[in-house]
């Protein structure tokens, strides 16, 4: 039978001990679902097997009891203290431990349908093989099937369940609009946010403006409160030179020629929308940033009007926040006959959004613009105006009173 690669991914085997050893307390949501066979790699076997042991025998699961567990099996050497020692490095919450071990387990029911079905070919061409026999593989097989689909499902649905008596952790902001000694949150983690606005309204000005904030942390202009966080930017439009110049501009409005360590910048133009899907979750997978701004939505799905693709994208970003506790921000183009985001993607972005933010440029003045809170599930800011001074953004408040701001339902 020919070889192929095996259907695995060693950094969800590697999420799943890290969460476990970072919270202990996790090991009990996850104990029916997976098993030692659930993981391929020998090391993250063994360091699974010692952490069974030490749950049975009721000790706290950390990393000294599970190095000390595996020098007792002899198996320290085969797993390593530096590899186990660096579980926990990328691992921040154990709150998406269950998703975690939910796909581990999807794994490894393809290995073992794949290994099912390579079986049920090699003894369906033998010769001597009884009808029945392989009958009575295949329905064993169905039955395997079955019952592990129930305990994913059944894993899926108790993971799910919201209670009162729950302990959820409170995160507040991390970015807010303080007006008249009052702060309106815009982003928070979890969460979708939109700008949006029609072509050339200056989108991009306003949210290099909101990252330059989020960069550097604390106050900015006496308008913006931000809290320092890892950034990720990914653009869809734009050239590399006017990428590069985003960049250059955040430097600058954070009072350095230097590009602040806690963005990454990411230009994709050049890529197919599946393409640029794929760089987008492996980084927000592998560097884990608390928000990411995507200036240019719609470039991630190739028709905006087609209702099923507009909501798979839409899922895919829920999957995204929610899996790794972080903020998109889409910067989406409004239609120019009734200024509403584009198509059935732009529908679905406002209805899942917590804030939505339009930028329109002033008809009176060709280097401002209005930014307004057009929907919020919160109480929004009041009008902003954004103005261009050197080919740089700034913010002051208008003093204008907004009639009234359109809640998004919870």
């Amino acid at each position: 039978m020919t070889e192929i690669n095996p259907i695995t991914d060693i950094e969800i085997e590697k999420t799943v001990l890290g969460c476990i050893l970072y919270d202990s307390n996790v090991f009990d949501h996850i104990k029916d679902l997976i098993n030692i066979e659930t993981f391929y790699f020998e090391p993250n076997k063994a360091i699974f097997n010692a952490m069974v042991y030490l749950s049975t025998n009721d000790i706290v699961i950390d990393l000294i009891s599970v190095s000390n567990r595996l020098k007792k099996t002899n198996e320290i050497d085969k797993v390593g203290i530096i590899y186990l020692s660096t579980l926990t490095d990328n691992i921040f919450s154990s709150t998406n431990v269950v998703y975690s071990a939910i796909s581990l387990k999807e794994l490894y029911f393809k290995r073992f349908a794949h290994a099912q079905a390579n079986l049920i070919t090699y003894n369906s061409i033998k010769p001597e093989t009884d009808v029945e026999d392989l009958m009575k593989m295949i329905d064993s097989f169905n039955q395997k099937f079955t019952s592990e689909i129930n305990t994913i499902s059944g894993n899926m649905i108790k993971d799910s369940v919201v209670r009162l008596d729950q302990k959820i952790e409170f995160e507040p902001h991390f970015l807010s609009i303080k007006q008249n000694d009052k702060y309106y949150g815009v982003m928070s983690k979890n969460n979708l946010s939109a700008i949006i606005g029609k072509a050339k309204s200056r989108k991009t000005f306003f949210a290099t403006k909101l990252i330059a904030a989020i960069c550097k942390g604390g106050y900015t202009d006496d308008l913006i409160f931000a809290k320092r966080s890892n950034i990720a930017y990914f653009d869809t439009e734009q050239s590399r030179l006017h990428i590069q110049k985003i960049i250059k501009r955040v430097a600058f409005l954070n009072q350095s020629d230097t590009q602040p360590n806690n963005i990454s910048v990411y230009a994709l133009k050049q890529y197919s929308v599946d393409q640029r899907k794929k760089i987008i979750e492996t980084v927000i997978k592998m560097n884990r940033p608390d928000v990411c701004f995507v200036d240019g939505i719609r470039d991630l799905i190739l028709d905006f009007n087609d209702l099923k693709e507009a909501s798979n994208l839409i899922n895919w970003l829920m999957m995204l926040i929610d899996k790794y506790n972080c903020h998109i921000c889409n910067i989406i183009h409004v239609n120019k006959a009734d200024s509403n985001p584009r198509g059935h993607l732009g529908t679905e972005i406002v209805n899942k959004c917590e804030t939505v933010i339009k930028v329109e440029k002033n008809t009176d003045n060709e280097f401002s613009s209005t930014i307004t809170c057009e929907y919020s599930r919160d109480e929004g800011f009041k009008p902003l105006n954004l103005y261009i001074a050197e080919n740089y953004p700034y913010l002051e408040f208008n003093g204008q009173e907004i009639k009234s701001t359109k809640q998004i339902p919870f």
